[in-house]
C-alpha cells in the first residue's frame, strides 16, 4: 500500500498512479550490452524501519537488480526481433524490386528457400531448383549442364556458367547463372545465392557478327582473288604490248633504220623510237619471256628459222654469210637457255607461239 515504482526509459517514464520521488527510495540502472538506457525505481511513501543502515533488505535489492536485468534482456531480444524483421522486410523488398531471376537455394537439398517474381516468386519456394529450372527430378550434371549449386558446394567459390532454358513455348533461350555461397560458423557452404541473365540477345547478336565475319573473310578473299587476277591480266596485257613491239614493231624500226637515207627521216625514226622506249620501258621491268632478249636481227633470225629456212636460205635473204647466219643461231640458243642442249631450235621456238 505504501510502495510506488517508476520505469525510466530512453524518457518514457511507466510508473503506478501515486508515485512521487521520496527520501526511502532505491534504484537499479536497465542495460543493454552494457549500456544504461534507463532506471528502476522503487519507493516508500512513508517512513519504514532500516534495515542494514537503509528501509529496503538486501533481498529487495537482489530483486530489483534481477527486474532490470531482464527488461534489459527482454528489450534487447525485442529490438532484436524488430531489426530482424526490419532486415527481413528490406530484404525481400531488394528481392522484389531486382527484375532478373533471384533466388537463395538450401546447398544440401536444391530447396529454394526465397525467391523473386522473375525466379517464380511464392510458387518456387519450397520447389527443387532444378525442377522449377529444367523440369529435372535431379540436379543438373555433366560438363554442358553443370550444376551452380553443386559447383559452389565443391569449390566453395563463386561460379559463373551458361544454361540453355526453354521459355513457355517451348523456344530456347541462353541463360548465365551467377552463384555465391553463403556460408555457415563452420565455414561451410550452406545456401546458394543464385542470380540469372538471359543473354539469348548477346548469343544472337554474336552468332550474327560471327557470321557477317565470316561473310566479310569470305569477301575479302574473293576480292584478294580478283586483284591477283587483275594484276595477272594487267601483267599479261603489258608483256603482250612489250613483246609485240619487241618481236614485230623493233624489226621493222630496225630496217628503217638501214634503209632510211634522208637526215630528217632519221631524226623522225630516233625520236620515234625513243617515245616508244619511254612508253614500254615499265613493262620489259616486269617481263622474263627470253625471246625479248634478243636483237631485231636475231629476231628476224628466229622468225625465219620458225619457217623451216636453212642457214644459207637466210644468209641469202638477208644478205650475208653463212657463218653469220651460224653465230646469230648460237646468241639465240644462248639467250633462250638452249645452249649446249639437245633440243631443237625450230621446234622450240614453234612451241612459244
Amino acid at each position: 500500500e505504501i510502495t510506488e515504482a517508476c520505469i525510466e526509459l530512453e524518457g518514457q517514464f511507466f510508473q503506478t498512479e501515486g508515485f512521487r520521488k521520496t527520501q526511502w527510495m532505491q534504484t537499479c540502472d536497465i542495460l543493454i550490452q552494457g549500456k544504461p538506457i534507463g532506471k528502476i525505481k522503487v519507493c516508500y511513501l512513508e517512513d519504514r524501519q532500516a534495515v542494514n543502515g537503509g528501509p529496503f533488505v538486501r533481498e529487495e535489492y537482489s530483486l530489483i537488480a534481477a527486474i532490470a536485468e531482464r527488461i534489459g534482456h527482454t528489450i534487447d531480444r525485442i529490438r532484436g526481433r524488430m531489426k530482424l524483421r526490419q532486415s527481413e522486410a528490406f530484404l525481400r523488398t531488394v528481392v522484389k524490386a531486382i527484375t532478373n531471376p533471384f533466388a537463395v537455394i538450401n546447398a544440401d537439398s536444391y530447396t529454394i528457400e526465397l525467391a523473386n517474381a522473375a525466379y517464380g516468386g511464392g510458387n518456387a519456394a519450397g520447389q527443387k531448383c532444378h525442377a522449377v529450372l529444367h523440369q529435372r527430378d535431379i540436379p543438373c550434371t555433366g560438363d554442358d549442364y553443370p550444376c551452380s549449386v553443386l559447383e559452389v558446394k565443391r569449390t566453395g567459390k563463386p561460379f559463373v556458367g551458361e544454361h540453355v532454358h526453354c521459355d513457355a513455348q517451348g523456344n530456347p533461350t541462353h541463360i548465365k547463372t551467377y552463384a555465391y555461397p553463403v556460408l555457415d560458423s563452420k565455414g561451410s557452404v550452406f545456401q546458394v545465392i543464385e542470380y540469372q541473365i538471359d543473354v539469348t540477345g548477346q548469343r544472337q547478336t554474336a552468332n550474327e557478327l560471327k557470321q557477317r565475319a565470316t561473310e566479310l573473310e569470305e569477301t575479302n578473299t574473293a576480292l584478294k582473288v580478283l586483284l591477283k587476277r587483275r594484276e595477272d591480266d594487267k601483267r599479261e596485257i603489258e608483256e603482250k604490248i612489250f613483246a609485240n613491239f619487241q618481236l614485230t614493231l623493233s624489226p621493222i624500226l630496225y630496217d628503217l633504220e638501214k634503209t632510211l637515207t634522208q637526215d630528217k627521216q632519221q631524226d623522225i625514226l630516233k625520236i620515234l623510237k625513243s617515245d616508244l622506249k619511254n612508253i614500254l620501258s615499265p613493262f620489259s621491268k616486269k617481263l622474263s619471256d627470253k625471246m625479248i632478249l634478243l636483237t631485231p636481227t636475231e629476231i628476224h633470225v628466229a622468225n625465219l628459222i620458225k619457217l623451216g629456212n636453212a642457214n644459207k636460205e637466210i644468209a641469202d635473204l638477208l644478205n650475208c654469210s653463212s657463218n653469220t647466219i651460224s653465230r646469230h643461231r648460237d646468241n639465240i640458243r644462248k639467250k633462250t637457255g638452249l645452249k649446249n642442249q639437245k633440243i631443237n631450235l625450230r621446234s622450240y621456238l614453234l612451241s612459244l607461239e
